[in-house]
């Protein structure tokens, strides 16, 4: 029975080929390590105060103004490839598709982490000329995340903080 499921699904998949569907922007976001298992309904207030735009290729996403002010939050690439570049002059990183970046700046609330900081990230351009599509998620939200886990005590919110903390001591 099952060999013959297979056959008919293989059959069928040679008849109309292979389908790719893209990932909705709250396929992407659930995905993220600090997001997965958290409710749908935080990820959704996540992503109605959060900031998305579409850059050209080359634009600057995210540039360190001066040393010692606060970074100004995160990002999280939905889609496209954002190239980073790191304070300590190595190779820069690229991040696709849920990649994020300043996330460890943001835990710490400073930018002066010798070897973690990001310097800037520029828009990497695909064989069209498109450049990605980048949501921020800015500063102030963390403060209200961890208002909600710390203050309030509301568990969803003490589970997201939680992550966010053990997501970034991976890096």
């Amino acid at each position: 029975r099952m060999v013959d499921a297979m056959q008919r699904r293989l059959q069928s998949v040679c008849r109309a080929g292979p389908q790719w569907r893209r990932q909705s922007i709250n396929e992407i976001l659930s995905a993220i390590p600090f997001l997965r298992g958290i409710h749908p309904k935080v990820i959704q207030w996540i992503r109605a105060n959060s900031q998305i735009g579409v850059y050209g290729q080359g634009e600057c996403i995210w540039e360190l103004m001066t040393v010692g002010t606060p970074p100004p939050g995160l990002f999280i690439v939905i889609s496209g490839v954002v190239r980073m570049e790191m304070d300590d002059n190595t190779q820069p990183m690229y991040l696709g598709s849920g990649g994020v970046g300043g996330l460890v700046g943001m835990v710490l609330d400073t930018n002066e982490v010798v070897g973690m900081g990001m310097r800037t990230a520029y828009a990497e351009g695909n064989a069209l000329g498109k450049g990605p599509v980048v949501m921020h998620i800015p500063r102030e939200l963390f403060t209200v995340i961890r208002y909600f886990s710390r203050e309030e005590g509301l568990s969803t919110w003490q589970q997201l903080e939680l992550s966010i903390f053990r997501t970034a001591a991976g890096y």
